[in-house]
């Protein structure tokens, strides 16, 4: 970033790619095979922690604010969009802000949630590259709420598994 008498200039790294979102629609089966969605979830883990380490909580880590791209033959990650993101002192967080279907159980249930909210959101999202689908999905938010703080995942289902 830097200044000029009239404007702020801010610089970005130039990143030819995509969302990860749309990665994963564009591929033959909505889905990722395992070995690319290991290989992209070591990267997510790498960014989420570095944030934590900085005690910065992401709050809104989904497919749509990783950008995907080469690197030689190699698909590399960049996380995006700090919109929500916030640095914690005492480590606790009161806001329920996030995207609903990424949100954990602790945002809706106890009073202050803390950074584990963003390796809930990354196992949504590895849940989503294997899956292609939502683990939880339904028609009204309040249901959405109910499922995400009640309901059991069920990861032995096989049914639900494009790829």
């Amino acid at each position: 970033m830097y200044e000029d008498l009239h404007y702020i200039h801010f610089v970005f790294e130039y990143i030819q790619g995509t969302d990860l979102f749309d990665y994963i629609i564009q591929s033959q089966n909505t889905c990722i095979n395992e070995y690319q969605s290991a290989m992209i979830f070591a990267q997510i883990l790498d960014a989420v922690h570095y944030l934590h380490l900085n005690n910065i909580v992401h709050r809104d880590i989904k497919l749509e604010n990783f950008l995907i791209y080469k690197e030689d033959s190699y698909l590399k990650i960049k996380l995006i969009d700090f919109g929500f993101a916030s640095k914690t002192t005492n480590g606790f967080l009161r806001e329920k802000i996030g995207s609903l279907n990424y949100l954990a159980p602790e945002i809706f249930t106890d009073l202050t949630y803390n950074s584990k909210v963003d390796i809930w959101a990354s196992g949504i999202t590895l849940f989503n590259m294997l899956t292609g689908k939502q683990p939880f999905s339904n028609n009204s938010d309040s249901q959405l709420i109910s499922d995400i703080v009640n309901k059991e995942l069920d990861i032995e289902d096989k049914s639900s598994i494009n790829c």
